[in-house]
């Protein structure tokens, strides 16, 4: 479903965790993806009277996460290990 068939539902959740979560996505794809392309995205995977699920999703084409690492990705500040990261990814931007 395309996210034009999002608009108008009524939703109620945190607004400004969602955008800084989808911020965070987008910068790491931006950061890690040299080549290729990004994609953001949203569907709609279950409504009812009560209730609205909505499954939003970046994906991109860059260097990936490791399997070993994917399962500490969700948790609090982790990053993937520094052998994977582009060496302009470890400059400050200030």
């Amino acid at each position: 479903m395309a996210a034009d068939a999002l608009q108008g539902l009524p939703v109620l959740g945190d607004a400004a965790r969602l955008h800084q979560v989808l911020l965070n996505l987008l910068g790491n794809a931006l950061k890690f993806t040299e080549q290729g392309s990004i994609h953001l995205g949203a569907t709609l995977v279950n409504q009812t009277l009560d209730d609205v699920t909505v499954r939003f999703w970046v994906q991109d084409t860059g260097i990936g996460i490791a399997p070993e690492e994917q399962e500490g990705i969700f948790e609090a500040f982790s990053k993937v290990a520094r052998s994977r990261r582009p060496v302009w990814a470890e400059r400050a931007w200030g």
